[in-house]
């Protein structure tokens, strides 16, 4: 949104949406499981789950009802049939259609189908539901849910598996272990049980099939959304007026370990890449002059604060060589909630947090900072900054500005407060 040569990058960042359909901690009374996808599949599967009294199968789009495999720990597990009159064993895989369990094209009605399954003689009462026309992406942790979920500030990572489904297809696209999954956001992190989660694969991949490959992917929560569409329509708007950067996104069915967390949003992070925010990496110029610098490898035992000529407070890391040009580029967050961040400032009332680079010297926050603040003060003043002159014109790429106005303003940004993600490479002074 701010000015450079030739053109301002602006990517919208929202986050909102459904209240979970189960609680914080798993609840899993009956001790079965249904395979996705065929053995081969290891990290695809679907845990019983007990909601508010009642035991749930929370199954996939992906789930093939005329041959799905019911296992449990504790014995063979059998699956009551009207027609015959008698238990089917569902070890190596039942046909629920012909149990008439799932309607003939394989679907279950909307309320679910009941069922009364017997593991090791034990007869229990379960509701099946399945999902229809969506995607659905399965990880597998290490450590139960609770052990990054235990991470205030989203500091615990978990190892582990990443599955994925497209909507129409049993046959998994992505199957792979991932460098890490961890929690993200604020909010929703904080005061939702249905909590976000972010990513990181081991090498970049094109999780949604739309051609996108990159590392670090996001799974939003939507949890103050009851519709589960505001996001992806604010998304799809903002490709459509045009702001640069926005990433892709679509909906899909989420598990974790197992359990049915409910219909999240998959999408990539807002980054600077190629496929992404295409813009000059002050990141990795920082890295190529810093080599070996002890700034580098333990930035918060580095972190400082200051005030700029703007009279702005602004935190940064000390001891850092300036690469040859700290002009551009630059990924700000608006984000009045953020804390805890290394390079971060205040401009125009509000608090914005530096994600490339992450690690900035003292004359690279102090320069974009002094930028954002002339930038807010030309606007603020409606259009021209008393004490330096210059116009909104000069600082701000005005398409991108009022494109992401519209944006902002249809959405109305329900989440609080107002954020945005700015990047710019060059500013006209």
């Amino acid at each position: 949104m701010l000015k450079k040569a030739p053109l301002a990058v602006f990517a919208l960042l929202l986050a909102v949406a459904i209240a979970p359909v189960v609680g914080s901690s798993p609840a899993f009374g009956l001790d079965l499981r249904a395979q996705i996808g065929g053995e081969s599949t290891d990290g695809a599967f679907v845990n019983a789950q007990d909601v508010e009294g009642e035991t749930y199968l929370f199954l996939p789009a992906q789930a093939d009802l005329a041959h799905i495999a019911l296992k449990s720990g504790e014995g063979d597990v059998e699956v009551w049939s009207n027609a015959l009159g008698q238990f089917v064993s569902a070890a190596d895989g039942v046909n629920l259609i012909d149990l008439g369990i799932a309607e003939q094209d394989g679907s279950i009605l909307p309320s679910g189908s009941n069922a009364t399954i017997r593991i090791a003689g034990v007869e229990s009462s379960l509701t099946i539901m399945k999902s229809a026309n969506i995607r659905s992406a399965f990880v597998t942790t290490e450590h139960d849910r609770s052990y990054i979920e235990s991470s205030s500030n989203h500091s615990v990572t978990d190892t582990g598996r990443l599955v994925v489904f497209a909507p129409d297809s049993d046959e998994a696209y992505f199957d792979q272990e991932i460098a890490g999954i961890r929690g993200r956001g604020n909010t929703t992190w904080t005061n939702s049980d249905k909590k976000p989660y972010q990513i990181k694969l081991n090498k970049k991949a094109d999780i949604l099939q739309d051609g996108q490959k990159t590392k670090t992917w996001l799974l939003i929560a939507n949890a103050a959304d009851p519709t589960l569409l505001r996001n992806t329509i604010s998304f799809d708007l903002a490709n459509y007026l045009g702001v640069d950067g926005t990433p892709s996104c679509e909906p899909c069915d989420f598990y974790y370990n197992g359990e049915y967390r409910g219909s999240y949003l998959i999408t990539e992070k807002v980054k600077v890449e190629k496929n992404g925010v295409n813009i000059d990496d002050l990141d990795d110029a920082n890295a190529a002059v810093n080599e070996g610098s002890d700034s580098l490898a333990n930035p918060y035992a580095h972190m400082k604060w200051a005030v700029n000529d703007r009279g702005e407070k602004f935190s940064y890391v000390e001891g850092l060589n300036n690469p040859g040009n700290i002009t551009g580029g630059y990924l700000v967050e608006l984000d009045d909630k953020a804390s805890g961040e290394l390079s971060t400032f205040y401009a125009g009332g509000h608090y914005f947090t530096l994600h490339t680079p992450e690690i900035a010297t003292y004359d690279e926050v102090k320069y974009i900072s002094e930028l954002f603040s002339d930038a807010l003060a030309a606007a603020h003043a409606g259009g021209e900054d008393p004490t330096t002159g210059k116009t909104v014109d000069e600082l701000f790429d005005v398409q991108s500005l009022v494109a992401t106005g519209l944006a902002e303003a249809f959405v109305s940004c329900g989440n609080g407060s107002c954020g945005g993600i700015f990047s710019r490479t060059r500013l006209h002074v």
